[in-house]
């Protein structure tokens, strides 16, 4: 799961309570625990530029969400400013927590097909492409559940154990059949 530690201090880190498995520093933090971080980036050019944006959102746990904007390199877009992204963003309700990736030519969003290529999905009307050193990857690691539908072998009836020696019908009420001895 994904918690943010906005402006942290090595304090803050050894204060972490939990296990840090994998940490990332990107941003900025664009939603904090369901909280939008309106102007809580100052980063004059950057925020209030027009630009394809991409944010790393997580839904639930272990849930994420890849969020792309178009650019102004885009046939019909203008891209948006941070701001305008977050104002986005906070429109799904689901979303707890959102990171800034990179944006630009470099947000690029990939998925395998079936035939097994892969295709950009997000700037349709754009070919630009960059060489990109970083990425986050999803790989699955799910393993399809067992067929529930019962086998004939798994609906028999089984066998019903042998009775022991001198139960039955021979028996004299009360009396119990004598147990054996190791």
């Amino acid at each position: 799961d994904l918690h943010i530690l906005e402006k942290a201090t090595n304090t803050d880190i050894e204060g972490f309570e939990g296990e840090i498995l994998h940490a990332f520093t990107f941003g900025p933090a664009l939603i904090v625990n369901g909280e939008p971080r309106l102007g809580a980036v100052d980063r004059a050019k950057a925020t209030a530029k027009d630009a394809q944006r991409v944010a790393f959102c997580q839904t639930g746990p272990l849930e994420y969400l890849l969020m792309t904007s178009e650019g102004p390199e885009d046939k019909g877009s203008d891209g948006l400013k941070l701001d305008e992204f977050v104002e986005l963003l906070s429109q799904f309700p689901e979303i707890q927590n959102a990171y800034n990736l990179d944006g630009g030519s470099s947000a690029t969003l990939v998925f395998r097909k079936e035939d097994n290529n892969w295709r950009k999905v997000n700037s349709p009307y754009s070919r630009k492409e960059r060489n990109i050193k970083d990425i986050i990857y999803f790989a699955d690691a799910w393993e399809p559940a067992p067929d529930p539908t019962p086998t004939p072998e798994a609906t028999e009836t089984p066998e019903a154990p042998a009775e022991p020696a001198g139960a039955g019908e021979d028996a004299p009420e009360g009396d119990a059949p004598a147990a054996e001895s190791p």
